[in-house]
């Protein structure tokens, strides 16, 4: 704010008017509320498939928690325990954007704004694949309206899916790449689902933050800065009548 008074003054000086662009480009009268964040990182835990939710432990089996690793930028104070929270397919729906949700939560850097969810991406494969017998490495699987692409290899099956969203203060977005690797054929872990009702397994997670935006003034700094235009325009047209009338 005091950047901002003293700009004000400068601009209400006769003779100052065309320093207002300079001022204005190198934003030396525009107090931002707040800075984007970025970086990246990385997640691990236990995550739970159910055919309507999406529910996630720690690696101890605490629920609603991950660990976050290699992180980068603004994340380096968030190394260690932190929330994450449980998805509802009915209000989080396959492949559409819907409202934003809090979905990651910094609890070892509470200054981060949350990650929130508003898309989550439909699998890429066909679900022609998912009954092919018998399991062969090179087989793909995405269940009918499903987030999951799986894919058998050699030693079992890996399967993938990607969260987008924005950070609750929305300067920044975010994409997420989760992996799990099972030991078994892709048809045992939907077997499994469709017996059992769900499936659980590790996974690990890609999430990279980037800027969206540029930071958006505060309304007081516009205000103030607007009030600094239009002094200094005042004065100057008065400047010139004066000296027109000599």
């Amino acid at each position: 704010m005091a950047n901002l008074k003293r700009c004000y003054h400068f601009l209400a000086r006769p003779g100052r008017v065309v320093a207002l662009a300079a001022l204005l480009v190198g934003g030396a009268c525009i107090d931002a509320s707040a800075s984007p964040i970025l970086g990246t990182f990385a997640m691990g835990g236990n995550v739970t498939f159910t055919s309507t939710t999406i529910t996630w432990t720690s690696s101890t089996n605490t629920a609603d928690e991950f660990f976050l690793s290699s992180p980068s930028g603004s994340f380096t104070g968030a190394l260690g325990t932190n929330s994450v929270n449980n998805l509802n397919l009915a209000t989080a729906p396959v492949g559409v954007t819907f409202p934003d949700q809090t979905f990651i939560s910094f609890d070892q850097d509470p200054t981060l704004p949350d990650l929130d969810i508003n898309f989550i991406a439909s699998g890429v494969y066909s679900a022609a694949g998912c009954g092919a017998t018998p399991p062969a490495p090179g087989q793909t699987c995405t269940p009918t309206g499903s987030l999951l692409s799986f894919t058998n290899n050699a030693v079992g099956s890996t399967v993938t899916w990607t969260f987008r969203g924005v950070t609750s203060d929305g300067l920044s977005t975010w994409i997420g790449l989760f992996t799990s690797t099972f030991n078994v054929p892709y048809q045992t872990v939907l077997n499994e689902m469709m017996t059992q009702g769900q499936f659980s397994n590790s996974y690990s997670a890609f999430v990279n933050v980037t800027p969206e935006t540029a930071p958006v003034p505060e309304p007081a700094s516009m205000l103030l800065l607007g009030g600094g235009i239009g002094a200094a325009m005042l004065r100057l047209r008065r400047r010139q009548s004066a000296q027109s009338s000599r």
